[in-house]
């Protein structure tokens, strides 16, 4: 137990390290760089290579998660895992590889200013870095099967964003070129790659030979791997239609401009689910452990702590978020530019917010016997991201997609909680959710139709003061979330009543 604390925390310092160097870079370095345009380029490669490289794993990195302590035997190779879990993403590539140069004149398009023909380099750059994504996916996996995440945390978090904002500095002062420098995003990459191989290398020795015998002692377990990695295949699709189709189609809609503004606006938004990431991650085996024993009332009850306690996190951030955004484009470079994206981010932020309201729920399906319901999942939410950002584009542009998105969110949100409710008989939402969205609501209404008039640094100043700082004490005294009431209290009792 020691060492997963001690990998745990050492992960999570890296997280928040590598959000402050992303959030630096992602909202005043790069801006500053490049040129609206630009920004858009590189922000979509980066996108697309999120987009296809889990096209290629096949759900490879949920069947490490879930299997590989049914091959772990270090004396016989693993028996053959290695080989297995090598092979499945070695033959997406082909394909990814393979549709991306057949539909290569329509990715170009998505690069390309309006009027002009993008550089054919796009797409070798592109294929590379889906290529060392897909494989850093799969050493990460196998690393924290190992119990060891705390390095490659840190090289994917901090070593790789800073390489990105290095390169962005080498271009801004003339020491390389723009293409050139896209170029070196791949040595970035790689360059993960390789110091991932070289400290996986170190956990265990690794046998790439098929093992037939133990292949053909256990049929039902590989069948059994192959099921649970379509269904788990076809859920995680369903967050990429989330998470990336919307940049995509903004791109190939409007214009790279576009793509830039968007781009920050929604990142902006994700910024509120960050209680969410760590937070399932830690209640994940929990919930799986209570499922597979049937523990239905400590299910019932992490279920509601988790709604209520993400809600609650959630409402806060994103209060301070748009309490501060004026403030926020004012400093930051050509603001003026990316403040087109404010309703993204207010749009963005209803649906965060929904989702996190839902706590627990998508976890408790995906480790149920109703994971099957990720098809469901899926198809629908594809649908309805096409359609949306299809008729709602040409309407009201980069808003259009915001709502869009908002709509697949709000989807797979219902889905989950239906799900959980038909199936478990559980239901999280309690007279604390109402207070805490009325609350909110109230907030965001009175910040944006108050001190319109005055300077942007004292408005942020009154906002702070008159909206923000009663907003947050309001939530503690009603007590709407008991575990946070406590966290406060402890941590007033450590570190501040000492003093």
């Amino acid at each position: 137990m020691g060492v997963v604390i001690r990998q745990s925390f050492k992960a999570l310092v890296s997280n928040y390290v590598g959000m402050a160097i992303g959030f630096v870079g992602l909202f005043f370095i790069f801006p500053r760089v490049f040129e609206p345009e630009q920004y858009g380029l590189f922000r979509l490669l980066i996108e697309l290579a999120a987009i296809l490289s889990p096209l290629a794993l096949l759900g490879t990195h949920y069947s490490i998660n879930k299997y590989f302590v049914y091959f772990k035997n270090e004396q016989n190779g693993h028996n053959g895992f290695f080989y297995y879990v090598s092979l499945l993403p070695t033959m997406g590539l082909v394909m990814v590889i393979a549709a991306t140069l057949l539909f290569q004149d329509s990715l170009l398009a998505l690069f390309a200013p309006k009027g002009q023909v993008s550089q054919p380099i796009i797409i070798p750059i592109l294929l590379l870095l889906v290529v060392f994504s897909t494989y850093i996916t799969v050493i990460e996996a196998v690393s924290s099967n190992f119990g060891r995440i705390a390095k490659p945390y840190f090289v994917r978090e901090v070593l790789q964003r800073i390489g990105l904002i290095v390169l962005a500095l080498l271009y801004y002062f003339q020491i390389i070129g723009f293409y050139p420098m896209l170029w070196c995003m791949v040595i970035v990459y790689a360059l993960n790659f390789v110091l991932n191989i070289c400290f996986t290398s170190q956990l265990s020795s690794f046998s790439f030979k098929r093992n037939t015998h133990f292949n053909s002692q256990n049929k039902p377990l590989f069948t059994d791997m192959a099921r649970y990695s379509g269904f788990l295949f076809i859920g995680g699709l369903s967050g990429l239609v989330i998470n990336k189709l919307d940049i995509v189609m903004v791109s190939g809609m409007k214009n790279l401009t576009y793509t830039a503004i968007y781009s920050v606006g929604f990142y902006l938004a994700m910024f509120i689910e960050l209680p969410k990431r760590g937070f399932l991650q830690i209640l994940t085996p929990i919930i799986s452990n209570h499922i597979k024993d049937s523990n239905s009332e400590q299910l019932s009850s992490i279920y509601k702590r988790s709604s209520i306690n993400l809600t609650v996190a959630g409402a806060i951030l994103f209060a301070a978020i748009w309490v501060n955004l004026p403030l926020f484009y004012h400093l930051m470079p050509r603001g003026e530019i990316y403040a087109q994206g404010k309703w993204v981010v207010l749009i963005m932020g209803i649906g965060k917010l929904i989702e996190l309201s839902t706590g627990a729920a998508s976890p408790i399906v995906g480790t149920s016997k109703y994971y099957g319901y990720a098809f469901i999942n899926f198809f629908s939410s594809g649908l309805i991201a096409v359609l949306g950002n299809l008729l709602l584009i040409p309407l009201w542009g980069i808003n259009g997609a915001a709502i869009a998105t908002l709509a697949v969110i709000v989807f797979s949100s219902c889905l989950a909680f239906v799900v959980v409710r038909l199936k478990f008989g559980m239901q999280p939402f309690t007279r604390s959710h109402f207070v805490v969205l009325l609350a909110t609501a109230a907030l965001i209404v009175l910040s944006h139709f108050s001190f319109n008039h005055t300077h942007v640094w004292t408005a942020t100043i009154f906002k702070n003061l008159f909206f923000l700082l009663p907003f947050l004490a309001s939530l503690y005294l009603l007590r709407v979330s008991p575990d946070i009431n406590e966290q406060i209290s402890q941590f007033y009792k450590r570190f501040i009543r000492k003093q």
